[in-house]
């Protein structure tokens, strides 16, 4: 289980393993449950070639409580559950590039 912060769109999330700007996000219901499903970019680039932005989904996994509590910011928290068996990571993927063909997943899974 995880908590998950709930952030206005445009703030800029960063850990060690991922970063990036929230552009919205959507609860999603699936056979496998009801998903979190976060919209993001990066910028991506160097000093000798320019910048651009990468546009992708992360899923930081099943929704067990939704907005259930407070931080100490004000912001809302979830609890969700990570999505790590193989079938329900593919299930999600082949749901989620069949409404967004253009966007890569990503799933929110601590090693």
């Amino acid at each position: 289980m995880a908590s998950y912060v709930h952030h206005p769109p445009g703030t800029e999330i960063g850990g060690t393993a991922i970063h990036y700007i929230l552009d919205g996000e959507e609860r999603i219901q699936l056979d496998e449950g009801e998903i979190l499903c976060l919209r993001v970019h990066t910028v991506a680039g160097s000093a000798c070639c320019g910048a651009g932005e990468l546009a992708y989904l992360v899923v930081p996994g099943r929704i067990v409580s939704w907005q259930h509590s407070l931080d100490t910011r004000g912001l809302p928290v979830s609890q969700l559950e990570y999505i790590r068996e193989p079938a329900g990571q593919e299930s999600v993927k082949k749901f989620l590039t069949r409404r967004y063909p253009s966007l890569q997943v990503v799933f929110e899974v601590p090693r």
